[in-house]
């Protein structure tokens, strides 16, 4: 397994944050049907931890949250008096470690677990079901059990601001806080065949409000 640093540009491809991926000729990992892999993580991590390091010679990483509050249109009366710099540093760092656990998951299930080549059965999961959750997305159900919830960036979505670039960068910088849902993936439904979604359990997951604990921004 290796990890790498990835641009936008190829991260805006997979609609992720991050992604695992085979590496180059697909380099057999414990047995057949496995795969040596590779992380790729998002560098605006780097741009993060960049701007905090230079806060005290270069305003960027202050301005950052100036900047979105105001694009967000919130009230001089409700904004934070003060955005705490540390605390802000150590979200973004929560959520890289959050990040680099789920694909962690995935690489160990492409070294462990034997996943044939060409498009499987409809009946064959594509990956091991963890903690009892109807889907079997191994990333967020490692990521669960090590921290006891998904941490979750809080962001703001507006069609005449969120930008892909945006989207990525609030989700690092976690501008609003962050949130766990008390499940994750509650209401998800099948959108193709051969999706790792359990029947069992679907109506009381769909019928069940879906609950999210907020955590304020001083409090990580």
């Amino acid at each position: 397994m290796s990890i790498c640093w990835e641009t936008f540009d190829n991260l805006n491809k997979y609609g992720a944050v991050a992604y695992t991926k085979p590496q180059l000729g697909r380099p057999v990992a414990t047995g057949p049907n496995t795969t040596k892999s590779s992380i790729c993580i998002s560098r605006v991590y780097l741009e993060v931890m960049e701007r905090y390091k230079n806060r005290s010679t270069d305003s960027t990483f202050e301005a950052y949250f100036d900047g979105i509050l105001d694009n967000a249109g919130v009230p001089e009366n409700r904004r934070p008096r003060k955005i705490d710099l540390d605390s802000a540093a150590l979200r973004a760092t929560l959520m890289f470690a959050s990040y680099l656990l789920h694909e962690f998951a995935h690489a160990f299930c492409k070294a462990y677990v034997e996943r044939p080549l060409e498009r499987p059965p409809l009946t064959w999961a594509r990956e091991p079901w963890l903690a009892d959750n109807r889907s079997n997305e191994l990333g967020l159900a490692f990521t669960d059990a090590i921290f006891g919830g998904v941490p979750t960036s809080t962001v703001f979505r507006h069609k005449d601001f969120n930008t892909p670039e945006e989207g990525y960068a609030q989700c690092y910088y976690a501008p609003f806080g962050l949130h766990f849902p008390r499940k994750w993936k509650q209401w998800s439904t099948k959108t193709k065949p051969d999706e790792g979604l359990l029947e069992q359990g679907k109506q009381d997951d769909l019928t069940a409000p879906m609950t999210f604990y907020p955590i304020a921004q001083q409090q990580v």
